[in-house]
């Protein structure tokens, strides 16, 4: 009686065991990267000092949507690192599988005229992150 009673338990166990690892292993990982499409600014916009970049931008996900990264960075061909740069790192959440959305960005009268990156980056929840997408901002 008592063998009887430990073989169901432990055929239980076994039936729990085989369950819970198939409905793990049936888990489907997400590996889609989420999109973007920018609004603004436009490639080659002509800006000057003290303007505002209006950035707007559709970002889309088939999940759930993390983040968003702008960066603001010189092209300058000649010298580099001799010229007084201008860079910015901005991170701002997102939510939802869509999110369209517009930030400001006011250029500093103390940049150093020139071309400059534009680069976006899109993040979602499971660390799926796009390519970035660049655009060249000419600042005088």
């Amino acid at each position: 009686m008592i063998n009887k009673l430990r073989m169901q338990k432990y055929s239980l166990l076994l039936v729990v065991f085989f369950f819970t690892a198939s409905a793990i292993s049936c888990r489907k990982t997400d590996d889609t990267k989420p999109f973007f499409e920018i609004i603004s600014p436009s490639d080659a916009d002509m800006l000057l000092l003290t303007d505002t970049i209006f950035f707007q931008a559709a970002f889309h996900d088939n999940e759930e949507l993390s983040q968003f990264r702008i960066e603001i960075k010189n092209n300058f061909v000649e010298n580099p690192d001799s010229l007084p740069a201008w860079k910015l790192i901005f991170v701002n959440t997102l939510t939802g599988k869509n999110e369209t959305l517009q930030e400001q960005i006011v250029i500093p009268d103390t940049v150093f005229s020139g071309a400059y990156y534009f680069i976006v980056k899109c993040t979602d929840f499971n660390g799926n992150e796009t390519a970035a997408d660049t655009t060249e901002l000419l600042i005088q």
